[in-house]
C-alpha cells in the first residue's frame, strides 16, 4: 500500500511551512498548531499571509481539516476561495 503522507509528522517539520494555494501560488506560511487539549487534535493552523488579497503580514486561523501537506515538496497545500476572509 502506498501513502499520500506520512501517517506521524513532527510539528516542528511544519512550522514555516511555506503555504500554498491549489495552483502552486504562495500566500504565506505556517506559523503555529492549535491543538486540542481534550483530544491532542490539531484543530487549527495560523498562517501568516503574505501579499494575498491586500492582507500581507495578518495572521488567520485556518482549520487544520482543509489543509494537506505535501511532504515531496515541503509546502502545506490550502483552498483559497472555501474559508479566506472577504
Amino acid at each position: 500500500m502506498t501513502r499520500s503522507r506520512p501517517a506521524v509528522l513532527a510539528a516542528s517539520a511544519l512550522m514555516g511551512c511555506r503555504v500554498v494555494n491549489e495552483e502552486g501560488h504562495a500566500l504565506g506560511t505556517l506559523e503555529e498548531l492549535m491543538i486540542d487539549l481534550e483530544t491532542g487534535l490539531i484543530v487549527h493552523v495560523v498562517i501568516s499571509l503574505g501579499s494575498l488579497r491586500g492582507l500581507k503580514g495578518k495572521r488567520i486561523p485556518w482549520p487544520w481539516e482543509s489543509i494537506r501537506v505535501d511532504t515531496e515538496k515541503g509546502w502545506c497545500v490550502i483552498e483559497v476561495s472555501k474559508h479566506l476572509p472577504e
